[in-house]
């Protein structure tokens, strides 16, 4: 399976894994992955399109999902759940990396997070919304295995790098650390 271009959100801390779950809902399938925000119990966090797709599907307001949207890739098939807004219409056009919402806690659940899945199929398919005796949707993956490892800010620092830009607080002729453009990156974000 081809692995996302883009992470879903610049978080990639885990609170649910996909499968058999004995703290989900009774001991059913978890269909997708748990994503909490970069600062736990805070929502807002910037939600992005994985790959190139279409925005096939829209819903507000679900009792379980909250808010989410449906986006259609050449591969698969995402589903991004208890969003607190979508900015993406229906029928869009997008690009990886370009933000289609924002995490919320809508729906059922136990706080802000993105609960994302992955079926390997088409929106339209007979198959999508087909699940087995346990619960478990029979075109679902494990999305946590399509997910980049590097740390978010990686793309940044190659980015910074390529063009040659150093940044410094002090100096900006000055090369920086790795891990001093990560603080830098993450005190931006959390400011």
């Amino acid at each position: 399976m081809v692995k996302f271009n883009h992470n879903p959100c610049e978080s990639t801390r885990i609170t649910a894994k996909f499968g058999y779950n004995n703290d989900y809902l009774n001991d059913n399938f978890h269909n997708g992955l748990d994503i909490g925000p970069l600062i736990p119990g805070v929502e807002g966090d910037s939600i992005y399109a994985v790959n190139d797709g279409i925005i096939r599907f829209i819903k507000l307001g679900s009792p379980s999902a909250g808010n989410y949207a449906v986006l259609e890739c050449k591969d698969y098939t995402i589903r991004y759940l208890h969003m607190q807004s979508i900015t993406s219409k229906i029928m869009e056009v997008i690009k990886a990396g370009e933000i289609i919402g924002y995490m919320g806690s809508t729906g059922i659940c136990t706080g802000p997070h993105l609960h994302i899945e992955v079926k390997t199929c088409k929106f339209d398919d007979k198959d999508y919304w087909l699940k087995n005796s346990d619960g478990k949707y029979i075109k679902a993956i494990n999305p946590e295995d399509l997910l980049l490892k590097e740390h978010w800010a990686e793309k940044h620092w190659i980015s910074l790098n390529e063009k040659g830009i150093k940044i410094n607080e002090k100096r900006f002729d000055d090369p920086m650390t790795r891990g001093e453009v990560f603080a830098l990156l993450d005190r931006a974000v959390h400011n």
